[in-house]
């Protein structure tokens, strides 16, 4: 399902090959449900809900403005298997999401009472126990920069297929709920540790472990573009000069690691 911009939607005649799902379109002032309707007569393939530890299928929440966005996006994960909560205001959304912890959470980066930078901030995003995506148009990737930088896990850019965003959506939450479970190669209190956030350690030790940027974002759920960001963000916070002196200062010293070797390997990706 490919999303084009902002307003209501009409069918197109196209059916994805393999997800068999109706492709729509965006278009002012057409009638809107009847690509729900439409949708929800053709065929399309669902996978397992996801669950958490007491059973329930994952929450989704998503924040948009837009009643359009949000009910192609509901539809998809829904027929996905996920419970999908949506709200067309940003406080709330916080209002929720501080009582309860969602599977993984959307959020539209321009809302009429706040902005997601703003909730990225006051919900504390660093901390939230939830994989947070933000959702920006094509001239707002600065911002979406910024919003990663504040927590968010990584960015959407409209215009988005809806199929593509829900495979991102499992991703996340499969990722978020493994992270950890691999042992470090990174030494516990390397000199400047105190100031990455968990993500930016998440991304050093797969860059630690000598994975490229996309290798590092296929297995964290995130695009190479994010992996750069923080890892840009990692060498200004530790002060290393290059990848190689990066590796110097992070590896555990026992462990037969190479780093210079590791670092012409990622500068190079």
């Amino acid at each position: 399902m490919s999303i084009r911009g902002a307003g209501v939607f009409t069918l197109a005649n196209s059916l994805r090959r393999h997800a068999d799902a109706v492709i729509f379109h965006c278009h002012r002032g057409l009638p809107q449900p009847a690509f729900a309707r439409c949708y929800l007569e053709s065929r399309r393939i669902n996978f397992p809900a996801l669950q958490d530890d007491g059973g329930a299928m994952s929450e989704i929440i998503i924040v948009d403005d837009d009643p359009s966005v949000r009910a192609a996006l509901s539809i998809v994960l829904n027929g996905e298997g996920f419970e999908v909560t949506s709200f067309e205001a940003g406080y709330a959304f916080l209002t929720a999401a501080r009582s309860r912890t969602p599977g993984c959470v959307l959020i539209d980066l321009h809302l009429p009472d706040a902005s997601g930078l703003e909730l990225l901030k006051t919900l504390d995003a660093h901390r939230y126990p939830a994989p947070i995506f933000v959702i920006s148009g094509r001239g707002d990737i600065p911002t979406a920069v910024d919003a990663i930088r504040h927590g968010a896990l990584d960015f959407i850019e409209k215009p988005f297929d809806a199929a593509a965003v829900a495979t991102r959506v499992r991703e996340a939450i499969l990722a978020w709920r493994n992270a950890g479970q691999t042992h470090s190669v990174l030494a516990r209190d390397f000199p400047g540790h105190e100031r990455l956030t968990a993500r930016e350690r998440d991304v050093l030790e797969r860059i630690a472990r000598g994975a490229s940027n996309k290798e590092a974002g296929r297995e964290l759920a995130i695009s190479p573009r994010t992996v750069e960001v923080h890892r840009a963000r990692i060498m200004e916070k530790l002060g290393a000069k290059n990848a190689a002196d990066l590796m110097r200062i992070v590896l555990i010293r026992d462990r037969g690691h190479r780093p210079t070797a590791l670092g012409a390997r990622y500068s190079a990706s």
